[in-house]
């Protein structure tokens, strides 16, 4: 059975920055807007490694608030579990003559999600499922009646396209969050995911960052629970896509709730998950309801309308 390997990517968009009159209060930049003040986006840029675990223990103990756990119910537990597997690592800087790889064969069989400080990096590559992930493919391929005899060979097939990659390159413009996976086929009979590996950048304004980070879990938990779907058509493709939008998008946006009411520094001037979860909220109901992220022909057209088709379709798609 051949598997071929391909590369899959959710990102944050970058938000456009505004030219209203700004003031400063408790050290924040604010901006007026529709007579009122906002939290104006901030500038990013790479995020250290002591950002990246400040943010990522800032994520598990908002994860553990009532206000969201009331909110988003077992999803919270599940995110809080995935956040628990991020695992904050160095940049390798390819012009360094020793490239140290030494993770690869520690991650292997591990639940690691390697969390990097940027949207462009390199990073050591264990790219091939995590062990939940292989668990769930070989749920689904003998529910499915493959023998087991089968699912060796496509274990075996996969451990041979990763097992001689010792870095994975990853390249995101305009984007301050990226959840990046390998995609391996089989023939147009179905695709399995790979270990996703997380990058952000940095704002310095820890409701933005934990936010940012918060979507990008939510990514990052999609592949683990899909680790194997059926080979999909680009339409069913882009209707799945915007299903894990719209979560992510939801969790996003109650995070940041949650913090900035918890730090009294108000939301940002233009949020794209306050836009995307007002209009889901209002076309399919609650976020803990039981078709909170159904995707159907009358929320993409709302969606559509309101100019965020963005957030699942590539440009040239728009």
């Amino acid at each position: 059975m051949e598997i071929t390997s391909s590369i899959g990517e959710f990102g944050n968009i970058q938000p456009s920055t505004s030219s209203d009159l700004a003031e400063f209060i408790g050290g924040y930049e604010y901006r007026w807007q529709n007579t009122r003040l906002h939290l104006a986006d901030p500038t990013y840029r790479r995020a250290s490694l002591d950002n990246l675990k400040y943010t990522q223990e800032q994520l598990l103990s908002t994860l553990e608030r009532p206000e969201i756990t009331d909110t988003l119910g077992g999803l919270a537990l599940e995110l809080h579990e995935t956040a628990q597997m991020l695992e904050p690592t160095e940049v390798i800087d390819e012009n360094d003559g020793k490239v140290d790889t030494s993770k690869v064969l520690d991650w292997r069989d591990k639940d690691v999600i390697p969390f990097l400080g940027d949207v462009n990096f390199t990073a050591p590559a264990a790219v091939a499922p995590m062990p939940a992930q292989r668990e769930i493919i070989t749920e689904t391929l003998l529910r499915k009646g493959y023998s087991k005899d089968e699912i060796y060979t496509v274990e075996a097939s996969l451990y041979r396209l990763c097992k001689d990659l010792l870095t994975t390159r990853v390249d995101s413009e305009d984007r301050i969050g990226v959840c990046s996976y390998n995609i391996f086929q089989s023939r147009g009979k179905f695709q399995l995911y790979g270990r996703p590996y997380i990058g952000t950048l940095s704002s310095g304004v820890r409701v933005f960052d934990v936010a940012n980070l918060s979507h990008e879990t939510t990514h990052a938990l999609d592949i683990q629970q899909t680790a194997i779907t059926d080979f999909m058509t680009e339409e069913d493709s882009l209707r799945d896509k915007l299903r894990k939008e719209l979560r992510a998008y939801a969790v996003e946006y109650h995070v940041e709730g949650c913090l900035s009411n918890l730090y009294n520094i108000g939301r940002r001037t233009a949020s794209t998950s306050h836009e995307v979860e007002c209009i889901r909220r209002e076309v399919n109901g609650p976020v803990d309801s039981e078709d909170a992220f159904a995707v159907h022909d009358d929320l993409m057209h709302r969606i559509g309308r309101a100019g965020l088709d963005f957030i699942y379709k590539r440009e040239s798609e728009i």
